[in-house]
């Protein structure tokens, strides 16, 4: 099973209504976990030198 979440592990408990069951259900979801943190650039929000430039728009001939 894989569970994505974009909150650091920190974070979660805080969105939880009850702090104790939230605590709760992360233990649970947590023992045993391979917990694989990535920090970096992402495909959503690249940096400005890694995005693609808008393809230029094609070009009309004028008549001569």
């Amino acid at each position: 099973m894989v569970i994505t979440s974009n909150r650091d592990p920190e974070e979660l408990p805080s969105i939880f209504a009850e702090p104790l069951l939230a605590s709760a259900a992360m233990d649970r979801l947590l023992h045993d976990a391979h917990v694989v943190i990535m920090d970096g650039d992402t495909y959503r929000n690249p940096p400005a030198h890694r995005r693609r430039r808008s393809s230029p728009t094609a070009t009309t001939q004028e008549p001569a």
